[in-house]
């Protein structure tokens, strides 16, 4: 399990540093826009909470594998539950940005959820 863990943290570390270099470009050449959107908030947000949802998730789930799909999905609808929370007081509070906002945490939500399910896969099959 450790090795897992080092793999994933060397690994969601790895994907965010390759989006904070990306962010870095994009804000460089857009400027003030894509500024607002807070994409460096985004990423930091995204890089903890996933780090610390996955790191509960091996714990609840090691040597316990026909508890991993219950607590699996109830990570996922509690992921789900507060990123809706974010999206929604977000565009309540400033509506000119809502759209590009949505569209980027909804950009950033894929990019990390396809690396945990990666990575959860790969854990899965070892335990069994």
């Amino acid at each position: 399990m450790k090795k897992h863990i080092r793999n994933y943290l060397t690994g969601i570390t790895l994907v965010s540093f390759v989006l904070a270099v990306t962010i870095y470009f994009i804000v460089s050449f857009y400027g003030d826009l894509f500024a607002k959107l807070m994409l460096h908030y985004q990423l930091l947000f995204f890089y903890l909470f996933n780090i610390i949802v996955h790191l509960l998730l091996l714990k609840l789930s090691y040597n316990k594998m026909k508890r991993f799909t219950s607590y699996f999905m109830g990570a996922t609808l509690l992921k789900l539950m507060v990123y809706f929370g974010i999206i929604l007081w977000l565009a309540v509070s400033n509506r000119t940005l809502a759209v590009g906002f949505i569209i980027s945490f909804f950009v950033f939500y894929l990019i990390f959820t396809f690396y945990e399910v990666v990575s959860l896969h790969k854990f899965s099959q070892k335990m069994k």
